[in-house]
């Protein structure tokens, strides 16, 4: 159990309670088209994602961002594989390919970082090369797909690049405002002098 921040506890038990909320849609939609075992999949996911929130606040967090991360990536993955390619849920990977870089130290865990951006890259291009059938045979109706899976996909996409642009901009005015105080602090140092 290390000394991390409390922006960055934050912020992985944050995004673990909206994933449960991701998890729990996907569980119910997969109930209604009957989708056994991705429902099943899909109530596994919220209790793992129960489980990163609770590391995070309990200051695990290496374990709880390695088990939100992976939970996700793979994740996206199976439910791309059953929604096929006009759910086009596989863009959710464009807010994961840029979590590891706001939830791990670029200076201290740079490894992680590099693992946790490649992942969803190398998920995303075996969904490609497997037309969608990398963890699925069979798939929900194309048309249903289109219609229900294709507008969620979008709306949760947006939603979460923008939530991920809004905290680098917070995280960036933070730093510059904590440079800025240092700098006037010297110059009043230098000043008394």
């Amino acid at each position: 159990m290390s000394n991390y921040s409390q922006r960055r506890i934050n912020l992985v038990f944050t995004i673990a309670l909206i994933n449960i909320g991701f998890a729990i849609l996907c569980t119910i939609i997969s109930d209604k088209f009957d989708f056994i075992w991705l429902r099943n999949y899909n109530a596994i996911n919220i209790l793992a994602y129960i489980a990163a929130a609770y590391l995070a606040k309990n200051r695990h967090l290496t374990i709880a961002r390695i088990l939100y991360l992976i939970t996700s990536s793979i994740g996206i993955a199976v439910i791309s594989s059953f929604a096929g390619k006009n759910g086009s849920l596989e863009f959710i990977y464009i807010f994961n390919i840029g979590l590891p870089f706001i939830m791990f130290s670029y200076r201290r865990e740079r490894a992680y970082i590099i693992s946790f951006f490649i992942l969803p890259l190398i998920l995303w291009f075996l969904l490609f090369i497997t037309d969608y059938n990398l963890f699925a045979i069979r798939k929900i109706d194309p048309i249903i797909a289109k219609k229900v899976i294709y507008p969620i996909t979008i709306l949760s996409t947006i939603s979460l690049v923008i939530f991920q642009l809004i905290y680098f901009l917070i995280i960036n005015a933070s730093y510059f405002n904590r440079i800025h105080k240092k700098e006037l602090e010297a110059l009043e140092a230098s000043n008394a002098k």
